[in-house]
């Protein structure tokens, strides 16, 4: 038996209820900022030796003892002076934002993503984006790992002990590397190299074949980054650079893309084919009569 390490919730923890009890104390300011008390001053020692003489009816014909209402009438009787006393408390200013920066520091969050609000600028809300995108991928690529190998490779592998038909191992094909071969191009005549795929089958566990979807993050900037790489005109990722079209749908947020390529296929069996973007255009400048515009800047072209 090996004791587990204390987790790093047991320092947040204590902040926490700081802050709980902070919390509490100043809703109890804030009530006690409302408190008030009717004060009578009775001058003349006779006049209250008068007062003490007088019945529980007479004290309320008065009017020192009914109900005060805003903006009511008081007649006081001479000699008896009124005066509405409240506390003297200091203001709260927002003095508790140290409390609040430990409890993020110790669960590694922000203010923004702790409270749903945030009071820093829009430059510095920008730069607690990057370090905040890194570690919800750390979380999500744990938490991948773990699902994966930890707990569907333990039931993959269970499973195969129990029933000898299930694999645990599986072999499949895959692209290792490609083989150039020579071509002679038969309109320039220079000798060109075409690659071939050259395929081998490799084994892998059947955890590493599961596909798991998480929801995509939404404080990554793909398109500064794309543009400062990649420059501003360019085409497409996969074509450009040769990327895998499931990585690219999986950081835009489409996890599963084997499963929505036969979705997509299925959907375009039973449906019928729906109008590109261009041959839209094409269609609406047809229907509606509008002349296409002339590819260059000569006005007499355009005229006629």
């Amino acid at each position: 038996m090996t004791k587990r390490a204390v987790s790093y919730l047991r320092t947040t923890l204590v902040w926490l209820n700081h802050y709980e009890n902070l919390k509490k104390y100043e809703i109890d300011h804030k009530k006690s900022a409302g408190a008030y008390v009717w004060t009578f001053k009775i001058e003349d020692a006779a006049m209250f030796k008068l007062w003490l003489t007088l019945t529980d009816e007479q004290k309320r014909k008065t009017g020192i003892l009914a109900k005060k209402t805003p903006g009511g009438t008081l007649i006081l009787p001479p000699g008896v002076n009124l005066e509405v006393v409240n506390p003297s408390l200091s203001p709260i200013r927002e003095q508790d934002t140290d409390i609040l920066e430990m409890i993020g520091s110790g669960l590694n969050e922000e203010e923004g993503t702790m409270m749903g609000r945030s009071r820093s600028t829009f430059a510095s809300a920008n730069a607690t984006k990057g370090p905040m995108s890194d570690r919800i991928s750390d979380e999500i690529a744990w938490f991948s790992r773990y699902l994966r190998y930890d707990f569907w490779g333990s039931v993959f592998l269970l499973r195969s002990k129990v029933d000898s038909k299930f694999k645990n191992v599986i072999s499949k094909e895959e692209v290792i590397g490609f083989k150039p071969t020579r071509k002679k191009n038969e309109m320039t005549g220079k000798v060109e190299y075409e690659h071939e795929p050259v395929m081998k089958k490799r084994k892998q566990l059947a955890c590493q074949l599961i596909d798991i979807s998480f929801p995509t993050s939404e404080m990554i900037d793909f398109e500064g980054r794309a543009k400062g790489l990649l420059g501003v005109k360019h085409g497409p990722i996969s074509e450009t650079l040769g990327v895998s079209n499931e990585d690219i749908a999986r950081r835009m947020g489409f996890g599963g893309y084997h499963r929505l390529r036969l979705k997509k296929a299925t959907e375009d069996y039973y449906l019928p084919k729906l109008l590109y973007g261009a041959d839209a255009e094409q269609l609406q400048e047809k229907i509606e009569g509008e002349k296409p515009k002339a590819k260059n800047n000569n006005p007499k072209q355009e005229q006629e």
